[in-house]
C-alpha cells in the first residue's frame, strides 16, 4: 500500500475557509467526497485512477496561519503516482485561496 503525505499552511484565510476550499478543489479534481466533517474541518473522499481506488482526506487547524494535511492512498497506485495526484490537489487548493 503507498501512501503520501502532504503539509501546508495558507497565510490570511481561515480553517473553515481551507476546509471550504478544500471541498471544491477536489470536487474539481474529480475526487467523490463522500464525508465532510465542516466542524472538524475534515473532507475524505475518494476516486479511481487508472482503474485503480485512491482513497485520501484534508483536515484543516486553525492554527496562526491556518494548516493543513492532505494525506492520499492506494493499494495498487505507487507513492509516485499519488505524489503526482497530492502535488496536483495542493497547487489547485493554494490556486483557489489566493484569489
Amino acid at each position: 500500500m503507498a501512501k503520501v503525505e502532504r503539509l501546508g499552511v495558507v497565510s490570511g484565510k481561515s480553517a473553515t475557509e481551507v476546509y471550504e476550499g478544500a471541498v471544491q478543489t477536489f470536487e474539481e479534481s474529480g475526487f467523490d467526497v463522500w464525508k465532510k466533517r465542516p466542524i472538524a474541518w475534515l473532507v475524505m473522499v475518494k476516486m479511481m485512477v487508472k482503474g485503480y481506488g485512491v482513497e485520501g482526506n484534508l483536515a484543516a487547524r486553525p492554527t496562526v496561519p491556518p494548516s493543513y494535511t492532505l494525506t492520499l492512498s492506494s493499494e495498487k497506485l505507487t507513492e509516485e503516482a499519488l505524489g503526482e495526484i497530492a502535488d496536483s490537489v495542493v497547487e489547485s487548493l493554494h490556486h483557489l485561496l489566493s484569489d
